[in-house]
């Protein structure tokens, strides 16, 4: 029994420092151990929906510098869908070669309330992801000073507060929030834009 609950307690470590490794918690500038553990769960929980109002679920620290946008959206189970349409798109070189960008993703349940044929194909799925993703690299405290940012598409994202928390677009609350990698700032949001 000792030994089943010692490789429980591994596994969960090993778990935990996973999470805070793909977000970029290591370096000179890492937090503790238990900031790393309070992150992992906060994110986790904050992707169900709830709106972010709390600076304690923000993340700033610097990625491995190995892991690509690809590899971190696959590696997040409430952000696959989109990482998916990236490779549909076949964004993944152009979107390297931007430098820096905000991108707003949705998470899995935001594509729920989207009917899959306007997601479908090459072009669909290009069209969806640039709606999405901002030039530069936006954190949160610099978009509640905003009112919009230009996506890539050459729309228009607007920006405002309500009951404390970012709203993107007219209805799409952030519900995890700065994220780095490399030169990307990603805020999971729990809408997709532009659709009702």
């Amino acid at each position: 029994m000792k030994l089943r609950d010692g490789g429980m307690r591994s596994a969960s470590a090993t778990a935990l420092l996973s999470v805070a490794m793909l977000f970029g918690c290591g370096g000179d500038d890492a937090p503790e151990t238990s900031e790393a553990a309070e992150y992992a769960a906060t994110s986790g929980t904050a992707d169900t929906g709830t709106p972010v109002t709390d600076a304690s679920t923000a993340s700033t620290a610097e990625p491995a510098a190995d892991v690509t946008l690809e590899e971190a959206l696959a590696n997040d189970p409430n952000l696959t869908v989109f990482g998916r349409l990236i490779e549909t798109a076949r964004l993944e070189a152009e979107l390297a070669r931007e430098g820096e960008l905000t991108l707003f993703v949705p998470n899995n349940a935001a594509f729920a309330l989207v009917p899959e044929d306007r997601v479908a194909g090459e072009a669909a799925a290009r069209e969806l992801v640039l709606r999405h993703v901002a030039s530069g690299s936006w954190d949160s405290g610099t978009l509640a000073s905003r009112r919009s940012v230009r996506a890539l598409n050459g729309s228009s994202i607007t920006l405002h507060a309500a009951d404390g928390a970012l709203v993107v677009g007219e209805d799409a609350h952030v519900v995890s929030r700065d994220r780095r990698l490399g030169e990307l700032t990603i805020h999971v949001i729990s809408r997709v834009l532009g659709e009702s």
